[in-house]
């Protein structure tokens, strides 16, 4: 999944399912999902090294009981903080590829293709069209980086 470019498979999946906003959803789950398991694999491949993981182990602790109850709750703020960054990415993969006339064919729901049509008609004068589109895009992928960088930081705590 990683070795071919996001685009690419987002192009092959319009061809095999269609152009519909819950097949761009789909696609861009089943690519980002790589992601957050090697997160989700990484740390827990460290904290099953910590000592106390190791002690519980040593105490006869039941691993469902240290899985659910020690080291779920430690790997909660990386999943977040890449799940954020990657909400985020899913917004301007869907602008981007509704802009360039790829996105779902309902293109009055997306952000990308108001903005493509705005942009048409910025030389009349009209940069309205496009400002708020830019606008909208911005307030929702900028919060949630903000978000994703204060609980990589340990600033959020949950």
């Amino acid at each position: 999944v990683l070795c071919l470019p996001g685009l690419l498979w987002l192009r092959a999946a319009a061809g095999l399912f269609g152009r519909s906003p819950v097949a761009t959803v789909l696609v861009l789950g089943g690519l980002y999902w790589v992601a957050v398991a090697r997160v989700v694999r990484g740390e827990l491949l460290t904290l099953g090294q910590a000592p106390s993981i190791q002690t519980a182990r040593q105490l006869g602790v039941p691993r469902l009981r240290i899985l659910s109850h020690h080291m779920v709750p430690q790997v909660v703020g990386p999943v977040a903080t890449i799940v954020a960054f990657l909400v985020a990415r899913g917004v301007v993969v869907e602008s981007t590829l509704s802009f360039l006339g790829l996105g779902p064919m309902d293109q009055a729901a997306s952000w990308g293709a108001v903005l493509a049509q705005g942009l048409d008609q910025s030389n009349r004068g009209a940069w309205h069209l496009w400002l708020f589109p830019s606008l909208a895009i911005l307030a929702v992928v900028l919060p949630c980086q903000l978000l994703a960088e204060r609980v990589r930081l340990g600033v959020v705590r949950g």
